[in-house]
């Protein structure tokens, strides 16, 4: 549960970073995106498993899903994502 609030904080003030400038586009551009975006999280890149984290606190482009959201905050801190990091520490 502790976990689960840091989290919503997380998805209130994180910034968006993506090496595409993926996130200054609107949710409705975003969508096309999500599944590549997941490919490639599940191939252990970092900056991209931090952003689903946002994806499925936000539900934008999938169902919103705060445990999933969590698991990716978990898998990006673990993969070394520096401000996954402080957010888990925290």
């Amino acid at each position: 549960m502790y976990q689960k609030i840091w989290i919503l904080i997380l998805l209130v003030i994180a910034p968006f970073s993506h090496g595409e400038d993926l996130w200054k586009k609107s949710p409705e551009e975003i969508m096309p995106h999500v599944e590549q975006i997941i490919v490639k999280a599940k191939n252990n890149d970092p900056e991209t498993q931090y952003n689903l984290v946002t994806i499925y606190g936000r539900g934008i482009g999938v169902e919103s899903n705060p445990d999933e959201a969590d698991f990716w905050l978990l898998t990006a801190a673990n993969n070394g994502h520096p401000q996954a990091q402080i957010w888990i520490k925290e």
